[in-house]
């Protein structure tokens, strides 16, 4: 009886829930969307309290929203990811390599955090302005992820020819 009302819940969840979050997201935090995504979005606006909480929070502190240090629950804090909050689960960090996370997470907070107060002063409603920022990550992670360049040999200066008298 319990086990399928809970397996009930679940898919309830997964079918109609889920979704109508999303298309809520879109709707209220349009340029923070185009950044994270809808799931993290909701999760990042129920950790700050909405949009207008979203907007307070300065971009050194939106990477560790809704990290809190009750969820270790009895396991070691050594071994925690320190610095890492909802954010590290948006695709554009994921798709990363693990070397490059944290400085993703940085570029993305930054721009999360000015995406909010876009779309807090609904000036892009459209959500423009987050998916150009999403794309510009994207080329950084590019670069990130590129070889170096190899290094170019210059070749030794001619030598002085004429002879000097002592």
């Amino acid at each position: 009886g319990a086990c399928r009302a809970a397996d009930e819940l679940v898919a309830v969840k997964e079918q109609r829930l889920l979704p109508f979050v999303a298309g809520q997201m879109e709707l209220i935090a349009p340029n923070v969307t185009a950044l994270l995504g809808s799931e993290v979005t909701a999760q990042v606006l129920a950790a700050t309290g909405g949009l207008a909480g979203l907007a307070k929070v300065p971009s050194c502190n939106v990477q560790v929203v809704g990290k809190g240090s009750k969820e270790l629950h009895g396991f070691a804090r050594v071994a925690a990811m320190r610095h890492f909050g909802v954010i590290h689960g948006c695709p554009l960090v994921q798709e990363c390599l693990p070397e490059h996370r944290v400085k993703a997470m940085r570029t993305v907070a930054g721009r999360v955090a000015l995406a909010s107060r876009v779309d807090l002063t609904r000036s892009d409603a459209a959500g423009n302005q987050g998916r150009v920022w999403a794309e510009e990550i994207r080329g950084k992670l590019e670069q990130w992820h590129a070889p170096p360049p190899g290094k170019t040999v210059k070749p030794l200066p001619l030598p002085v020819t004429d002879a000097k008298t002592k």
